[in-house]
């Protein structure tokens, strides 16, 4: 459920912004609390994670409570800044997050061929699956309401939508989910490729709105169905201004150890391996 839940919770959303007006966008403040829940096969929801995110002064801060996980994104330093309930901590550059991606992109490409020449189920189905998540195929089921409906035989997504106070703040958002995508797919081994999200977060901007709801239906040999409530405010209040302060404190703070992006992705994956 740890791989599911950091799928969605993340994703609000593989475009590099570094252009000033990227830089410009993230400069407004603004508070997303979201709930993730899971639809069992008796149709009952159940929450199963929460988050904080909060955009302020070129930054933005995601803090996942079940977690106890710190995610910063300083686009303007091209980095994302993790931190963990342990005081580990560790910086991974832009950069570095494109070659992961490129190298995983490339692998499975390759295995995508190897599958090629299997005739079994299992294998027909790995490729099926594994070419989607490279290049995904929506059909675009919208239509002229505010609903999105993106459609394929392997992945849904049904989301509702709302436009924002300022269209910079749509930009803003969907820049951070775009990145939040990419970077949920190199920190946690198993997540799903970040392309089904980014076709997404393309038909959102197209129609320059935002997501309220997201469901999510995985129709692959691992089904699973997720739903993700966001809601807005466009101001950052004393309380979360607060969590700011101290987690910048934090973050300057000895007590801090700080490894690199490798040996935290080491952490993780032991930490999953012990939790099955």
């Amino acid at each position: 459920m740890t791989r599911i839940r950091q799928f969605l919770v993340r994703s609000g959303a593989v475009s590099l912004f570094l252009c000033l007006g990227a830089v410009q966008a993230l400069s407004q403040d603004m508070t997303v609390y979201t709930t993730l829940s899971v639809t069992g096969e008796d149709g009952t929801a159940q929450t199963v994670g929460r988050s904080l995110t909060l955009f302020h002064a070129g930054k933005v801060y995601d803090f996942m409570e079940d977690a106890g996980e710190l995610v910063v994104l300083e686009e303007q330093a091209g980095q994302f800044i993790i931190l963990n309930g342990n005081y580990t901590a560790t910086r991974v550059e832009f950069d570095e997050l494109n070659q992961f991606l490129q190298v995983a992109d490339s692998e499975t490409s390759s295995y995508i061929t190897e599958l090629e020449s299997q005739t079994d189920a299992s294998a027909r189905q790995a490729h099926a699956w594994l070419q989607f998540q490279l290049k995904p195929q929506f059909q675009d089921e919208s239509g002229a309401s505010a609903l999105i409906k993106l459609s394929s035989p392997l992945m849904r997504y049904d989301v509702e939508t709302a436009g924002a106070s300022d269209p910079q703040r749509i930009e803003q958002y969907l820049t951070y989910a775009d990145w939040a995508a990419r970077l949920n797919f190199v920190l946690h081994p198993g997540s799903t490729f970040p392309a089904p999200r980014l076709a997404l977060n393309a038909a959102l901007r197209q129609r320059s709105v935002m997501p309220v709801s997201v469901t999510l239906t995985n129709r692959s040999a691992d089904p699973f169905t997720l739903r993700a409530d966001h809601k807005y405010q466009w101001e950052l209040q004393p309380a979360e201004k607060s969590h700011i302060h101290k987690w910048e404190r934090l973050l300057e703070s000895k007590q801090l150890r700080w490894v690199s992006f490798h040996e935290y992705q080491q952490r993780l994956l032991a930490e999953a391996q012990r939790g099955k």
